[in-house]
């Protein structure tokens, strides 16, 4: 099994504040810029920006390296080709721009029968309640 360079799930690009179509000039300006704000030299005894700048170290070394950073464009689009537009899974958008995934989808079409299922029983045990001689059998 082979072991990824980065982390799908981390958006590297958003971390070094670039566009995913920057140059390595701008990737390696944008991690200077973040290298001055978060260096733990800058800020003595911070865990937190020892934490914030290796994370920036990881972002530059995956946007930097061709072959790394083309797996991690893959990864994030989940497209076979580069070029292809990213396509939103899990989704689907309904009149009014509201927005549901299919989890929701699944719990809407197991809880609509049972909420049916309830208000017919409740009906039929307001008929029984109303009228309790013509459903008992003396």
């Amino acid at each position: 099994m082979t072991r990824l360079l980065f982390d799908p799930a981390t958006d590297y690009y958003r971390l070094l504040g670039v566009k995913p179509n920057a140059t390595p000039q701008e990737i390696h300006a944008a991690y200077r810029r973040l290298a001055r704000a978060y260096h733990p030299d800058i800020h003595p005894g911070s865990t937190g920006s020892r934490v914030r700048m290796a994370r920036v170290n990881a972002a530059k070394s995956v946007l930097l390296d061709p072959n790394t950073r083309a797996a991690y464009d893959l990864s994030r689009t989940g497209a076979a080709d580069p070029a292809a537009p990213a396509v939103q899974r899990r989704t689907a958008t309904r009149k009014g721009g509201r927005r549901f995934d299919h989890a929701t989808a699944v719990m809407l079409a197991v809880v609509a029968p049972l909420v049916v299922g309830l208000l017919l029983y409740v009906a039929t045990g307001a008929q029984v309640a109303a009228h309790p001689g013509q459903f008992m059998a003396w």
